[in-house]
């Protein structure tokens, strides 16, 4: 083929690549760590990295979010103690007493175990209380009729769908607030549990939203495939900041006995 055409089919390939959230680079890494839990017959140490190893970019945090998962006194000994080590060579002057080495211990070693304390506080508290799941698909709705207000003002003002890099402080605010709002709601549910939630509410808003935005672009001529891309990215993005969100909502409640 010519030489134009050539070039043109190699850079839509890349340009491919870059849309999806899985690339062959993170597909070879996500098979090899399913290969390690078929080989090995354990599914417990790899629980969190055979799901994350597939997506690219977070990917490369899959064994290291494992290792704190499974191994957190471990990690945690290693996070204070390269952390501590690090501000050595941090050029302070007039120090007294190491305060940057005892702010670093306390980030990095006190303030993990202090969040540790707080969260089985909270599941105590939370063990007397009924499980509650019927608020996940309403936050998704609320959600979804936030995009599609979205989608209707661009649409009308561009011509076209708004995509990640149009909107993307709502792509990442809405499903933290949706995220926040699940694991709140949960009543007595474990803290496992109250993360899946968040992710199926993730999920459920990335399939209601491109619903809706497969409606709104079919009358304006807008190609399926433009639809069926954004869609994808949604449901990636919202299902990771949905989870975010309920994460960070956990590590920021105030201790229950104040």
């Amino acid at each position: 083929m010519p030489r134009a055409q050539a070039w043109g089919i190699g850079l839509g390939i890349i340009a491919l690549f870059q849309v999806v959230p899985i690339s062959p680079g993170s597909l070879v890494r996500g098979i090899y760590v399913v290969y390690l839990v078929i080989r090995e017959r354990n599914f417990k140490d790899y629980n969190i990295a055979v799901f994350l190893g597939f997506f690219k970019y977070i990917g490369y945090l899959a064994f290291p979010i494992q290792m704190a998962y499974r191994y957190p006194v471990l990690a945690r000994f290693m996070a204070g103690h390269w952390a501590n080590e690090s501000v050595h060579i941090v050029p302070v002057f007039g120090e007294s007493g190491a305060l940057l080495e005892h702010w670093v211990f306390r980030l990095f070693y006190n303030l993990p175990l202090t969040i540790r304390r707080r969260i089985q506080k909270r599941s105590l508290l939370r063990a007397s209380m009924a499980k509650r799941y019927w608020h996940v698909p309403l936050c998704a709705v609320a959600a979804t009729g936030i995009f599609g207000i979205a989608d209707v003002i661009y649409l009308g003002n561009v011509g076209n769908l708004p995509d990640l890099r149009t909107i993307w402080w709502l792509w990442i605010c809405v499903p933290m607030l949706c995220g926040a709002m699940v694991t709140l709601g949960c009543g007595g549910a474990t803290l496992a549990k109250r993360f899946v939630g968040a992710a199926i509410c993730g999920a459920a808003m990335g399939v209601f939203s491109t619903t809706v935005s497969a409606i709104l672009g079919h009358s304006s001529g807008i190609l399926i495939g433009e639809i069926a891309t954004n869609g994808v990215w949604r449901i990636f993005v919202f299902s990771i900041f949905s989870v975010f969100g309920a994460i960070l909502t956990e590590l920021k409640l105030p201790d229950p006995d104040l």
